[in-house]
């Protein structure tokens, strides 16, 4: 603004909506200096694209210390007297005996070797290969 449209609008104004003008300037000055504070103790940041992915690895904080390496005792004695109330006891529940069969084998002929083996039925398939023949093959 040029000075002379200041003086004009200086002069249309009243008393108080001068004194108004002023506080609000001198509000807006002090939030500078705060503002310029802030800015002086705060570091710059980084600007970036807003399409700019790239990561920028932190230096790790330094406020671990080091654990003494040292002999301990566990000075930990269970007495019992803790949870031995009603509600903590293990019911006393006689075991149930095995029912279920015992695993029958059955005999493979390797595809390889023409040898016959016992094998456990989850390992049953059309082509059998034995064991020494996937460890020849796998050499």
């Amino acid at each position: 603004m040029s000075e002379d449209l200041v003086q004009q609008v200086l002069k249309m104004m009243t008393e108080e909506q001068k004194a108004e003008l002023i506080s609000k300037l001198s509000k807006t000055d002090e939030l500078r200096d705060v503002n310029k504070v802030r800015q002086e103790t705060q570091p710059p940041q980084e600007t970036r694209a807003p399409d700019d992915f790239t990561m920028t690895r932190e230096k790790p904080k330094q406020n671990s210390i080091q654990v003494e390496v040292k002999k301990r005792e566990n000075l930990f004695t269970d007495d019992g007297v803790e949870h031995k109330d009603e509600q903590n006891v293990t019911p006393q529940i006689s075991l149930t005996e095995r029912k279920r069969p015992p695993v029958k084998k059955v005999s493979q002929t390797c595809s390889s070797c023409n040898k016959t083996s016992e094998v456990h039925p989850t390992h049953k398939r059309e082509n059998f290969i034995c064991d020494s023949c996937l460890r020849a093959r796998s050499v």
